[in-house]
């Protein structure tokens, strides 16, 4: 999957000697879009809808954010594509490859990353969930669980997310690669006497990702 261009947190600069961006400027990605001013309504199937989890449990993740397409570091055959802000300067750690689909939910690999004299080194790698995703507009999305979810159009619920409005909203189907981004459908849902529907599904860029520390990961 073609890898995409997001700034890095302030502790990847350490990974400087391999990811570009650190103290550069960060190039400038127009906002995405709502899809209409009048906003389709569609049907979908319905089913039960996990809550979005607490504040404390949000706090406790580790988030990581997308990091440059520079020249970088691999963990196996995987390249980094996240730099986590792990709270310790001296505890690096990096996410790497693409996200996977399995019985676990949504996971990627892991793997903690030293500095050495020749540059930035991973680790073994640990498969960890992606139980949060960040969209460039702020919106924290929590995964949805593995049961049956509300979906649409062949896309499953696979996150449910936060907003100001209070209305049920939701990431819908797999990510996508749209101009060298992740990117990922949003929409507004609701289950109705008359059936459930999903309103204004919109692609949105993927900012971070939230997943276990790798002291607590399975």
């Amino acid at each position: 999957m073609p890898r995409i261009r997001v700034p890095l947190l302030p502790i990847a600069c350490a990974f400087a000697v391999v990811v570009a961006g650190c103290g550069g400027t960060a190039p400038t990605v127009p906002p995405v879009a709502p899809a209409s001013v009048v906003p389709p309504t569609l049907d979908v199937a319905s089913a039960s809808v996990t809550p979005v989890p607490t504040e404390q449990a949000v706090a406790e993740t580790m988030w990581c954010e997308w990091a440059d397409l520079g020249e970088t570091i691999t963990a196996g055959d995987k390249r980094l594509n996240f730099a986590c802000d792990t709270g310790d300067p001296a505890s690096q750690v990096g996410l790497f490859g693409e996200i996977e689909n399995t019985d676990l939910g949504w996971v990627i690999a892991a793997a903690p990353v030293t500095v050495t004299a020749d540059g930035p080194v991973a680790g073994e790698a640990t498969m960890v969930t992606v139980d949060y995703i960040r969209l460039e507009d702020g919106t924290t999305c929590a995964n949805a669980g593995h049961g049956a979810t509300t979906g649409y159009d062949d896309m499953r619920l696979n996150y449910t997310c936060e907003v100001p409005s209070g209305e049920q909203t939701g990431l819908f189907g797999d990510v996508e690669v749209v101009e060298d981004r992740w990117q990922i459908t949003k929409a507004t849902f609701n289950i109705t006497p008359g059936g459930p529907t999903v309103t204004a599904p919109a692609q949105f860029i993927i900012q971070a990702l939230g997943v276990p520390p790798l002291s607590t990961a399975p």
